[in-house]
Order: structure tokens, then sequence, then C-alpha cells
């Protein structure tokens, strides 16, 4: 974008306004993905999910992970990106979203979902749920003693160290 494009979108609008090139995340993209071509790389589509840039990310072969599931139905239906392009985190979700997600699982075994608590993966296993189910563990204490080093271990979120076997087992059943 240049300066006199800055300058007009400027006067019209008022501050704070956020501006973003496309080609400059679609290019970042791009070095990633090519510097690190044996990784899978995802694009966090909270930080700027405008239907523009999610096609171009999408039309270049990238994958998304979505903070919702609201998020993930937003790039399937406006953005036209295919279930087993997406990932979820779902922290405790309403009705609504977990209908989503049962619907995207159905819709390819491809698709991926994160869960975070023993209850949110019960209700989608007795939903329905039939695709990828990756789990976030939290561990109970720190693994290390120096404080220069961070382990995850104050997180507020993620499955208790001692549920892990629990939630491991609800998986292989279903």
């Amino acid at each position: 974008m240049k300066q006199n494009q800055l300058e007009n979108i400027l006067s019209e609008y008022e501050t704070p306004l956020y501006v973003s090139d496309p080609k400059i995340a679609l290019d970042n993209y791009k070095e990633i993905r090519d510097a690190l071509d044996s990784a899978v790389i995802k694009y966090a589509s909270k930080s700027n999910y405008s239907i523009g840039l999610i096609s171009e990310l999408y039309n270049t072969g990238a994958d998304f992970v979505c903070g919702s599931p609201d998020e993930a139905m937003f790039l399937k239906n406006r953005c036209n990106v295919s279930a087993e392009s997406l990932q979820v985190t779902v922290m405790c979700p309403k009705s609504q979203s977990l209908e989503h997600i049962i619907s995207l699982s159905k819709e390819s075994n491809d698709f991926k979902t994160t869960v975070n608590s023993i209850d949110t993966l019960d209700r989608m296993i007795d939903s329905g749920y039939k695709a990828n189910i990756l789990l976030r563990l939290k561990p109970n204490e720190s693994l290390r003693s120096s404080s220069k080093y961070t382990d995850g271990s104050k997180l507020k979120f993620g499955i208790p160290q001692d549920n892990i076997k629990e939630a491991i087992e609800m998986v292989r059943e279903s």
C-alpha cells in the first residue's frame, strides 16, 4: 500500500484504524512455508480473518487454526475453506458451537479439534464426534527448577495430568 493510499484512508476514518496488506501477509506465509518445507504451517485465523486474506492463503495451500467453532464455520461458509484444512480449539462449547464441531467432524475425518477438558471431550463423544482429537495437557507441577524456563505448568487450560489416561481411554473407545 502506498503512502497516499494510507493518507486517504486516514482522512476518511477515525483512529485507531487497522489497515493490513494481504500481499505482505501472503508473502510472509509463503516465506515461512518454503523455509520450513517439512513442517505443517497453520495460520491462526483469529489474528486476521478477512475473507480476502483467508481465501488467498487457502488457495496457496494454507491450513488454519481457529479459536472457536464459530470461527471455523465462518472460514468454511464464507471463505470456502474445507473441513480438513481446519483445526479448532474448544474450551466449553455452547450447544450451537458443539453442533458446528460435530458437523465439521462428519464432513472430514481430517478435521482436528483440540480439547481442554474431560467434560468437553465427553460431550463431543456423546454427540457423535468422528474426527481427530488433540488433547491439551496441563502438567501438575513444574518440570524444571529454574525460573528461566517455562513448561506450561501455570497454564489455566488443559486436561490435568492426573486425568490424561482417562482422556486417552475415552478417545480410544469412541
